[in-house]
């Protein structure tokens, strides 16, 4: 490893709970520092601290963030939505994980725009789970998310203007980036000083296909095979000084995942330059 840079893989591709033990231990055997999971599965763990704890112990692998989907301008679910980040946090605490990525949900009804008010709701309640998150030791890292709110790269800066940078930071994902128009080497380096929390996907380059991510299988390319320009981005990271988690995303690649996460980190280990091989 050069520099403070790990890799993680995120197993969400698995399946659920069941697929919680099998998928840390592919993760492992590949070679991966750590991995990325659902918050879905505070609920099966939260009384079980220790077998959730033990997991790891027996393997070499640590937490690098849990996921997180938010409805952030949904005003009347926004206490218990924090109450939750909050729940999450304490849980991601306790097994000494590092953040919360905050994904916005698909909306429960489209809307043609955000009003001032939904972006006044957004803001309030991404800061309240921030705070929440510090009591914890644990940052909140938001991910802009391709045909979500908070997508486009005018949105993020909107966001970015009303909520505190303490308790609000930013996750740079290549393949929603590439999928809204945006460079992801260009969004590291202008939001450089927000940014804690990289995920690497391709993404299609095909006018044919959905300009959403997706977790159907096909959906998405195999690493290095779509238009995310990855080699140019790990440059990127090397020249803005970035240290923390990458995390690997292979949602919706045709293979099965262990196949999938292992073409892939062999991929970033030999085109990156960030790591020895």
């Amino acid at each position: 490893m050069i520099g403070e840079i790990d890799i993680a893989c995120c197993i969400v591709p698995w399946g659920g709970v069941n697929q919680f033990v099998p998928a840390v231990s592919d993760a492992e055997s590949i070679g991966y520092s750590g991995v990325e999971a659902s918050a879905d599965l505070v609920p099966h763990y939260e009384d079980r601290l220790q077998v959730f704890e033990e997991i790891f112990s027996a393997s070499s692998l640590r937490l690098s963030a849990m996921i997180l989907e938010a409805h952030l301008t949904d005003s009347e679910t926004a206490d218990y939505q924090v109450e939750f980040a909050a729940h999450v946090a304490r849980f991601l605490g306790a097994v000494n994980g590092q953040c919360l990525l905050v994904s916005p949900a698909t909306p429960k009804e489209k809307k043609p725009f955000l009003t001032d008010e939904d972006w006044t709701t957004a803001a309030a309640i991404l800061d309240e789970m921030g705070e929440r998150c510090r009591e914890f030791n644990v940052d909140l890292t938001l991910r802009p998310r391709a045909g979500h709110i908070l997508g486009a790269d005018k949105d993020v800066k909107r966001i970015l203007a009303m909520t505190q940078p303490d308790f609000v930071k930013l996750t740079c994902d290549t393949a929603e980036l590439t999928l809204t128009g945006t460079k992801p080497e260009s969004f590291l380096k202008a939001y450089r000083e927000r940014v804690n929390y990289v995920r690497i996907r391709d993404a299609s380059g095909a006018k044919r296909r959905s300009a959403i991510t997706s977790n159907e299988p096909g959906s998405a390319p195999g690493f290095g095979r779509g238009a995310v320009n990855i080699p140019k981005f790990c440059e990127m990271l090397e020249t803005c000084r970035y240290e923390g988690w990458i995390t690997v995303d292979i949602s919706g690649e045709s293979q099965n995942p262990k196949d999938a996460a292992d073409a892939a980190f062999r991929y970033i280990l030999k085109k990156s330059g960030l790591f020895l091989t």
